[in-house]
């Protein structure tokens, strides 16, 4: 299920997806898909690596601090080798209305993961190895999913439970995208990536 990408004239503001050398505002530059304000912020690491809620051992490796979150980031999420964001794991099971707003208490740019390519699909999927919620439903119109950032799917990868009237909140189940009832608790991934959730598309 491909989504639309939208348009920004005549230059997209801070936040919004620019692609890769597009054009953004001239106090802004394009980086991971992303207009960010160039701040020069250099390499930012944790004392202890760890985030809250993973289970011990398990915390991935602490990387550069995200392009795309430009410093705005709180210490408790992590950096995944090859992704511009940063990522908290939540290993107490909530629904999915409580998992977004406890990835939105972090502050603004933080919302459950929205998934847009295979690598981050992949890798958002090993941070747990169980079933996850994450950032897709269409709650607002039936059939038609949308990240809580706002956008359209763009890279989907189901396999799992259909898009029903009944299930309205989409995750990862054995690897692959299921949809699922809003309201059953389990597991959650947050991700900062200084894009604002949108309350309007959840």
């Amino acid at each position: 299920m491909l989504g639309m990408v939208a348009c920004y004239a005549p230059t997209p503001p801070e936040g919004r997806l620019c692609g890769e050398g597009g054009a953004c505002p001239s106090e802004l530059v394009c980086r991971g898909d992303v207009c960010v304000r160039d701040d020069g912020f250099a390499d930012a690491r944790l004392d202890d690596g760890a985030a809250t809620d993973a289970p011990d051992g398990d915390a991935p490796p602490i990387d550069a601090l995200s392009d795309a979150a430009s410093g705005m980031c709180p210490g408790t999420y992590v950096a995944i080798p090859g992704q511009t964001s940063r990522y908290r794991t939540v290993m107490t099971a909530r629904t999915w209305s409580e998992a977004e707003a406890d990835c939105e208490a972090d502050g603004a740019g933080t919302h459950l993961a929205v998934v847009d390519n295979m690598a981050e699909d992949s890798a958002v999927d090993a941070l747990t190895g169980a079933s996850i919620w994450f950032g897709l439903t269409d709650r607002k119109i039936e059939g038609t999913p949308r990240w809580v950032t706002g956008t359209t799917p763009s890279y989907t990868n189901y396999g799992g439970a259909n898009n029903t009237s009944a299930y309205d909140c989409a995750g990862i189940y054995q690897s692959k995208w299921a949809w699922g009832e809003c309201t059953t608790p389990i597991k959650y991934v947050c991700e900062c990536d200084g894009i604002p959730a949108q309350a309007s598309a959840y």
